[in-house]
């Protein structure tokens, strides 16, 4: 009878060890993704390099975020050359999107383009579920070519909430050219040495009052006055600094954005995209 009971409660403990080691696996899953290439659909030449830039970047932003397993870039392109396979058709095909899903073992694939609309430049990214076939877009926005680093990583963090569901979604971020940090940490130095300088005036000012040695007259009058003088420009250049890092707080509030947008997909393609203080876009592609 005891030697049932025990091995009863071996069961039970294996079975609560089963369900642990279960439930560990599911937390500690990650997604699969692979991140194919980025076509420029621009006429503006410089774009093509963006096209080659931009797959290899968001690979790297991309794998700093937890429960996302990122496949190599060597072995996407091995695959499309070995099986000829087209990208452009990935969210119009979606047995193309399985076939290659498959073939690379993964469960996300990420493709795009890039484009010049007007003055701004735009990477939409399509994040196809290969099980489902279903597409979300993300898409980047900047009013200028100098900030490509910027919207990788604003596209990279929005990628990663829509995969993952981990971090926070980001409509946009400002752009921050001026170095206010700079002039904070220059107008901090400056005005510890303006104490300093003020310390070592009023020691020496004191000195002077106090010494009866006609011979350290001159010495202390002098130190005092160059340490008065240290001082005043310290104070100056404290000024400065406070006023350089306001202006730039202030330039930098009034800089420009990157902007962020989505959309789903389906079979039949429908998209409305809303930027805040930028244009409103409707498109319909209707598959037979």
């Amino acid at each position: 009878m005891a030697c049932n009971r025990q091995q009863g409660m071996n069961v039970q403990i294996k079975s609560i060890i089963s369900i642990i080691l279960i439930m560990t696996g599911l937390a500690t899953a990650q997604v699969r993704v692979a991140v194919g290439n980025f076509e420029n659909v621009s006429d503006v030449i410089f774009l093509d390099g963006w096209s080659r830039s931009v797959p290899r970047m968001l690979q790297s932003e991309l794998s700093q975020y937890q429960g996302m397993t990122l496949l190599e870039r060597q072995k996407m392109d091995d695959i499309f050359k070995e099986h000829e396979l087209a990208l452009s058709g990935l969210v119009e095909d979606s047995s193309l999107a399985d076939k290659l899903g498959k073939l690379a073992g993964a469960d996300i694939l990420i493709s795009g383009s890039i484009n010049k609309v007007g003055s701004h430049y735009q990477i939409d990214a399509d994040i196809i579920r290969v099980s489902t076939t279903t597409v979300r877009v993300e898409i980047a926005e900047a009013t200028d070519k100098d900030h490509l680093k910027e919207m990788i990583g604003l596209l990279a963090n929005n990628i990663a909430f829509q995969i993952t569901g981990n971090r926070q979604y980001k409509s946009k971020i400002k752009i921050k050219k001026y170095p206010t940090p700079w002039f904070l940490v220059s107008g901090a130095v400056f005005g510890g040495l303006a104490v300093l300088a003020n310390k070592s005036y009023q020691t020496n000012l004191d000195k002077y009052k106090q010494t009866t040695a006609l011979d350290k007259y001159d010495t202390y009058y002098d130190r005092a006055n160059s340490a008065y003088k240290l001082q005043g420009l310290m104070m100056s250049l404290t000024g400065a600094a406070i006023t350089g890092a306001l202006v730039c707080w202030i330039r930098n509030l009034n800089g420009p954005e990157i902007r962020a947008g989505s959309q789903n997909e389906s079979d039949i393609k429908t998209g409305l995209l809303f930027l805040p203080g930028r244009r409103t876009s409707f498109s319909v592609q209707i598959h037979f």
